[in-house]
């Protein structure tokens, strides 16, 4: 996948830093946490777009999450989480996902730690798959809030 370029306007990012609680006892963050933080990117993103996620608990699920790492994480470290639509489908929506570690808050970019696809199915109360509603669609593939 290498670095995410611009699609729909440019890559989401949101940066915050790795808590000493995340890592394990060589001092790295433990391969498991990953996953939590690509699922954080994914969620702020909806919530940049004006979603609220606890209205759709349950209907979202992650159902694919390929990731491939490239350098560890340790404590304190600082790190952006970008984000970009990769495909939208009937029923799924498909995310290339980054992680890299920054200098700083607003640091430039260091190294690039993580690189994922993500896909997310829309399910219906019983958990079958059903079609992305229209308005979450416009707002996914256009990439920032309605106006």
């Amino acid at each position: 996948m290498g670095e995410i370029g611009l699609c729909f306007g440019g890559p989401f990012t949101t940066t915050w830093r790795v808590r000493d609680y995340e890592v394990d006892g060589f001092n790295v963050v433990n391969n498991a946490v990953y996953a939590n933080y690509c699922q954080h990117v994914r969620h702020e993103f909806l919530e940049y777009l004006g979603l609220e996620i606890a209205a759709y608990d349950g209907l979202l699920a992650l159902s694919e999450l390929n990731m491939a790492f490239t350098a560890p994480l340790r404590s304190r470290d600082w790190v952006k989480g970008s984000l970009r639509l990769r495909r939208c489908m009937a029923a799924r929506a498909e995310f290339e996902q980054q992680l890299v570690r920054v200098h700083g808050p607003d640091g430039v970019d260091e190294e690039v730690v993580l690189t994922a696809l993500a896909t997310v199915v829309f399910l219906t109360r019983s958990y079958r798959p059903t079609r992305i509603p229209a308005h979450i669609r416009e707002l996914l593939i256009a990439g920032r809030p309605a106006t």
